[in-house]
């Protein structure tokens, strides 16, 4: 492509950040715009100079042109040195990542429990597992990592999310905050969002039940009422798909009752506003956003 980006990169900014989203031809061709272009050539210089792609694809062309005149070396050299806490964390990611690049599962898997046994849960997924997924998104769509490094780094992190969740088990009170379904839609295959928030929803004391990843909407709604769930949450990770997520999501909402409510999170997420709010869902803004959404309401 004349901006610079590989087709494979460029399909994976797509697909995990909306990064750019062409027009497409009755066949479904992508066609990119002069706009298009530059902004792909933008994301690529910024990328190059060390910005994470899952932290500037939602920027506007306009900021991303300004990040671009700001990136000077003395603007570089001005930054602080992280603080002890955030140099430990590096220290546990940089670890991470050298487990993935030696194909390392299990060695990865064990760093994980360490780090998972000693923080808080909300600490964990904050400082480790959030930044590690979005981490490997970055250097998967940058052909740093292969499709199995990626696959068995994420499989680590499903598993002692999955951990963690047990860990937890049911909330004490016979009457729990609230009871929350946590699933994914049709065609969204990627669990650990999902899962950081029904670890985050476990934490809210509410009882959580997970039921899996890519499920069409009648399973969902049928999983909600066997469930007696009153919230429903939904991550949404692809967006190559915003239109199929958009159906799905309306479909979901024709099928749970009114009183159920719905929640959706994840990086595509804001690409279906319209739907979200169409289905009268509550986007999430963040894994600490949903932890708040949860102790603040009532049901």
């Amino acid at each position: 492509m004349r901006a610079g980006v590989s087709v494979a990169t460029l399909r994976a900014w797509e697909r995990r950040y909306g990064a750019v989203t062409p027009a497409r031809t009755a066949g479904e061709q992508r066609l990119y715009s002069d706009e298009d272009v530059d902004r792909i050539a933008l994301l690529r210089a910024l990328t190059a100079n060390g910005h994470s792609i899952s932290g500037i694809a939602d920027a506007s062309i306009e900021e991303l042109r300004q990040l671009a005149e700001s990136d000077a070396p003395e603007a570089v050299a001005s930054v602080r040195p992280p603080a002890p806490r955030a140099r430990e964390r590096d220290r546990t990611l940089a670890a991470c990542m050298r487990a993935i690049a030696a194909h390392a599962g299990d060695e990865l898997q064990q760093l994980l429990l360490r780090e998972a046994v000693r923080r808080t849960p909300l600490d964990f997924i904050e400082a480790i597992a959030a930044p590690l997924s979005q981490h490997l998104g970055d250097e998967w769509a940058a052909g740093r990592i292969t499709e199995a490094q990626e696959r068995v780094a994420s499989g680590a992190i499903r598993h002692v999310l999955g951990f963690l969740l047990r860990a937890l088990g049911s909330p004490a009170p016979e009457r729990p905050r609230h009871r929350v379904l946590v699933t994914t839609l049709s065609g969204e295959r990627h669990e650990n969002g999902v899962l950081m928030a029904a670890v985050i929803a476990a934490l809210a004391g509410c009882e959580v039940s997970y039921a899996g990843a890519d499920l069409p909407a009648a399973a969902i709604a049928a999983a909600a009422k066997r469930a007696h769930a009153g919230i429903v949450a939904l991550s949404v990770i692809d967006a190559t798909a915003p239109r199929i997520a958009q159906r799905e999501l309306a479909a979901l909402r024709s099928a749970l009752p009114a009183s159920v409510r719905l929640f959706v999170g994840g990086a595509a997420a804001a690409l279906i506003d319209s739907a979200i709010r169409d289905a009268d869902a509550t986007r999430v803004e963040s894994l600490r956003d949903w932890h708040h959404q949860l102790v603040g309401a009532r049901g």
